[in-house]
């Protein structure tokens, strides 16, 4: 079966390559498979289109590469991606917020049947807000 998928891959591909390698050297290398101008116009377009994607890869890859290297020599300040402080803080003001509304966080855990007025219901940007309003104070 891997056999078969090779010559599934390998057999277009030297076929196409053959021949285009027959189109630019007037037949002196490769072998004619098919003579169809559109694919060779077509082949042109793919090698063209190869080429800056690779280009754009080989940019990036040593842009990426070179800020990598930068960081790693400490020429570049690392910055944290992600701030567990603030988003500890965070989740102590939403489950503050919550026990300010429905009660303790044990009361709500262990009652058997809860009924939410609906005064008590969250708006849409409550939780956002709340976080917010209190985070500017402490800052």
């Amino acid at each position: 079966m891997a056999i078969l998928c090779w010559l599934a891959l390998l057999v277009p591909c030297v076929v196409t390559i053959g021949t285009y390698l027959a189109y630019i050297t007037d037949g002196r290398r490769g072998i004619y498979f098919w003579h169809y101008l559109e694919g060779f116009s077509e082949l042109d377009l793919l090698i063209i289109l190869l080429f800056i994607i690779g280009l754009a890869m080989a940019i990036f890859c040593l842009l990426v590469g070179g800020i990598q290297n930068r960081r790693r020599k400490r020429v570049l300040e690392k910055k944290p991606q992600y701030d567990f402080q603030e988003s500890n803080r965070q989740v102590v003001k939403a489950m503050q917020l919550a026990a300010d509304r429905f009660g303790s966080r044990h009361f709500r855990h262990t009652v058997r049947y809860y009924l939410v007025k609906p005064e008590q219901n969250f708006s849409r940007d409550d939780i956002k807000d709340t976080i917010k309003q209190r985070g500017e104070g402490q800052k």
